[in-house]
């Protein structure tokens, strides 16, 4: 934070920049491990919420595993366990994986499933988006689809 400016007499109280302010926000999640909710997202649950779902194994990739997971509310997301070794090894420094998911959170594309939110927390990592009830995109390529010959 900047140091106070004295103007006209008065101390002029210095605004925090908003860098510092994302910072700052995303430091207190890191710490308390809460959800972060990404470019605007209605907080519509909670941790606690999301790790009390039903959860149903979709597939294991190079970088974490997936679940879908139902809540209570019937709201379904996709879950995506990052691997502690593989994100390790990726880099350790919990603010920037933080800079790295609002970049990709402020994303919106037709062909990108929307980051919803994010949590990070003592080697743990998750990474929340919309359910696609359609299988994966690998699936949808490769054949191992009953949509595969639409897309042939």
């Amino acid at each position: 934070m900047e140091s106070p400016e004295v103007e006209g007499g008065g101390v002029v109280v210095a605004v925090e920049g908003e860098r510092e302010v994302k910072m700052r926000k995303m430091e207190e999640a890191h710490r308390s491990g809460k959800l972060v909710f990404c470019c605007g997202e209605v907080q519509s649950y909670t941790l606690e919420m999301l790790m009390r779902a039903s959860a149903e194994f979709l597939g294991r990739g190079n970088v974490g595993t997936t679940y879908k997971a139902v809540m209570d509310s019937r709201l379904i997301v996709t879950v995506k366990r990052l691997d502690g070794e593989k994100s390790a090894a990726a880099g350790s420094d919990g603010e920037v994986f933080e800079r790295h998911m609002e970049v990709v959170g402020r994303l919106r594309h037709p062909n990108l499933v929307p980051l919803r939110a994010y949590f990070q927390a003592k080697g743990e990592r998750l990474v929340i988006y919309d359910y696609q009830p359609n299988g994966s995109l690998f699936n949808l390529v490769h054949g191992n689809s009953p949509f595969h010959s639409c897309i042939s």
